[in-house]
């Protein structure tokens, strides 16, 4: 299609391209900038100190994602990063800003004939995204929506600065950024629960199909496959554990990200992307399936190719057919529909004088004395404004949390509230008018005009970027203020175990050390999370030896530095083995023994792991009781009671460690996981006793070999009331 298409004006053909119906994308000068050398200064120091607000997460995600333990320096984290494995979880998460920046750039050439105004509404969202930030920094302490809260965030700012016209451009960049965002372990572990069976049932159905043409057996119990086949005259069998490492959870989000870009990667109609992002989740699982039936063939081959490195190496290769399966979909959507060539040129959605836009985007131009001022007006402004928005939040608090108004009255908190609303609405108005554009003479409106298309600012949109730098500066300041006179620390600090957990292995009064199990392979430690663990079988040496009382089997595990993650449960662990959940329930263990001393805020009792006393918070314990069995014995119950002590705190349940583990104050943090294996004891009352024997013994060693937080944070008071609601939390689930 020529330059001079049907229905466009002569002298227009740089504004002009040809295009399809499904997708516009008109063309612009080679020499127009899109921003100027003062707009480049502009988005360099509003990007800086955005990320300056929200680099507590931005930091935890790096961590997240190359496994790096918190505390390090930069130039420890630096070398971390590069000498060691990442994250095959999330490591795909640094890439995902550079993905978003690459759809701006490809999108510059729209951007720079798309006029930008300012627009007074987005400094609504933006605020919201930033009191939502706050909020779950501080009491919510919610990393995941910390994460979608400073997308929200920057997603109101960039409306604010450029308007509607050109985020109909940039949605999609700043909306991909939550795949920047870890996703709670709660929720993804819902969605690894569902995948876990899928990939086992789909793989074992192919498994026997090829089955028929190489002769060897398939079996499934739960989620693991096991294959037998013959090898040199004898019949072998190999076990494939179809836990996250080969679920889909490990590479699915990975997987969701990479077909969602590949489905704006190039121009399709809106139906032709919503079926390739659809398409996402049924690909990931689909290729999973085919890495495990990968795995289950080479097993034949050699049964050490599915372990270790090559393990892994196999995953990250699925990514390959993957990228395939989203390229075939695209394709094949992309010939479902004929689109013809429309016969005419499309003119940007604004004329403009080239004449004044060349000169405005090659000089600073204007009075440079005035242009000062409009940035000190923004800036004053924009402080102005987050100061009160903070100060209406703070007032909120006082009106609805308690511990907040202390001895203000709820009057005096509704009328505090009131007044400072009506400043935040009179400063809100003042500000909306300090951004509208004057437009005094027809000169001074086209050369605006030309400014918007340009990136050189005029009066109303520099002011706008002063309020937008002056709200960051402002929050930055009161968010780091706030934080230190509170005595919040943002990323927690790892600390060593005080002795290693092998010291348990012993005689502790009545129980006798016996055993352990084989140590788990590098793939299952990845699974785990964590070295530190131990599973030790013990003995009651006054019991009789065929009662199911007499042996019990101890599992604890220790993560420290990253207290959004928390181990797996055995009822997940156990069903996906394939046993049969039974029933369970939240009771309460009682440690006993004349060897607990009460002191203020807990117990002492003496240790032989430690060699002198260790303190205890309680003697009850709330727990977790899980009774399950086995298909081939369905009369056999078996019952394991769990629990989890985080930073010198005993919790029922993961959700307990995630809500009220950790005081925001506390400088470390580690959590473990202390389970209690009771063999055949189907009676939840006895099961509870025989626990409760076990562990006055056997925690205070355990103890012991955790970390001693009351002597590095002995000047931190737990907050009164995360104690009663933590309280209140474990008696409902008891309940």
């Amino acid at each position: 299609m020529g330059p001079n298409a049907i229905g466009a004006p002569r002298g227009s053909d740089d504004l002009m391209t040809s295009t399809t119906t499904a997708t516009i994308l008109p063309a612009v000068d080679a020499d127009r900038r899109s921003v100027t050398f003062t707009g480049w200064l502009w988005i360099i120091a509003i990007g800086v100190l955005f990320l300056a607000l929200h680099w507590s997460f931005v930091n935890r995600m790096i961590h997240i994602a190359t496994k790096a333990p918190g505390g390090k320096k930069a130039w420890d984290l630096l070398v971390h990063i590069v000498m060691n494995p990442w994250n095959a979880d999330w490591s795909h998460t640094l890439i995902v800003p550079l993905i978003s920046l690459y759809f701006v750039v490809r999108s510059g050439s729209r951007l720079a004939v798309t006029p930008r105004r300012v627009f007074p509404m987005g400094l609504g969202i933006f605020f919201l995204g930033l009191l939502s930030f706050f909020w779950w920094v501080h009491p919510g302490r919610n990393d995941m929506l910390q994460g979608f809260s400073m997308v929200f965030a920057l997603f109101g700012l960039v409306l604010f600065l450029v308007g509607p016209a050109m985020m109909r451009i940039l949605w999609f960049p700043i909306a991909y950024l939550v795949f920047f965002v870890k996703i709670s372990d709660r929720f993804w572990n819902l969605i690894a629960w569902k995948l876990q069976g899928i990939a086992a049932e789909a793989a074992t159905i192919v498994l026997k199909f090829l089955s028929l043409i190489i002769n060897f057996d398939v079996s499934k119990s739960g989620n693991k496959i096991e294959v037998g086949y013959a090898q040199g005259g004898a019949y072998l069998t190999s076990a494939l554990a179809v836990e996250e490492a080969c679920s889909g959870l490990r590479m699915l989000m990975a997987f969701v990200a990479l077909g969602v870009a590949m489905a704006y990667l190039t121009d399709r109609m809106w139906w032709q992307r919503i079926v390739m992002v659809a398409l996402t989740v049924p690909i990931a699982v689909a290729v999973n399936v085919g890495r495990v039936v990968t795995l289950g063939l080479l097993s034949m081959v050699d049964d050490q190719m599915i372990k270790g490195d090559f393990h892994t190496f196999i995953g990250m290769l699925m990514l390959i057919p993957a990228a395939g399966l989203f390229w075939l979909a695209g394709w094949i959507l992309d010939k479902m529909v004929i689109v013809e060539e429309s016969g005419r040129s499309i003119r940007p959605s604004a004329h403009i004088d080239k004449t004044v836009a060349g000169k405005v985007a090659d000089c600073d131009g204007g009075d440079k004395r005035q242009k000062m001022l409009d940035v000190v007006k923004g800036l004053g402004a924009g402080a102005i404004l987050s100061g009160l928005v903070g100060l209406n939040y703070y007032v909120l608090l006082l009106v609805w949390l308690q511990p907040y108004r202390q001895d203000m009255s709820q009057w005096t908190a509704n009328v505090c509230l009131g007044a400072s609303v009506l400043a935040l609405v009179v400063a809100a108005f003042l500000i909306w008018r300090l951004v509208q554009p004057s437009g005094s003479s027809t000169a001074e409106s086209s050369s605006a005009n030309a400014k918007k298309v340009s990136g050189m600012p005029g009066r109303p949109a520099t002011i706008a970027l002063g309020i937008g730098a002056g709200i960051l500066m402002t929050a930055l300041t009161g968010f780091g203020a706030v934080n230190k006179i509170n005595g919040v620390v943002l990323l927690k600090h790892p600390i060593e175990l005080r002795n290693p957990l092998y010291r348990l292995r012993g005689d502790f009064g009545n129980w006798k050390w016996v055993g352990e199990d084989p140590e788990l392979p590098p793939e299952q430690l990845e699974v785990l999370g964590t070295e530190e663990y131990i599973s030790y079988d013990f003995l009651d040496r006054n019991a009789n030896p065929g009662s199911p009382a007499f042996q019990v089997k101890l599992h604890v595990t220790y993560y420290t530095g990253n207290p959004d993650t928390v181990p797996h449960v055995p009822e997940r662990c156990i069903i996906g083995g394939g046993a049969t959940g039974v029933g369970q329930s939240y009771p309460t263990l009682n440690l006993e023994g004349p060897q607990y001393r009460e002191v203020p805020r807990g117990f002492d009792v003496g240790s032989i792991v430690l060699g002198q006393d260790v303190f205890m918070p309680d003697l009850q314990i709330n727990a977790t009781l899980f009774q399950y069995h086995w298909p081939e014995n369905p009369d056999r119950t078996i019952s394991v009671i769990y629990f989890f002590i985080a930073n010198h705190k005993f919790l029922a349940s993961p959700d307990l460690v995630r809500l009220h583990g950790f005081d925001p104050r506390d400088q470390y943090s580690y959590y473990c996981k202390v389970e209690v294996g009771l063999g055949n004891i189907s009676d939840p009352e006895v099961a509870v006793q025989r626990a409760s024997d076990f562990l006055s013994k056997l925690l205070p060693e355990v103890m012991g070999c955790l970390p001693d937080l009351t002597q590095l944070q002995k000047d931190s008071v737990p907050s009164p009331e995360l104690d009663l609601t933590t309280r209140r939390l474990n008696s409902s689930r008891r309940s």
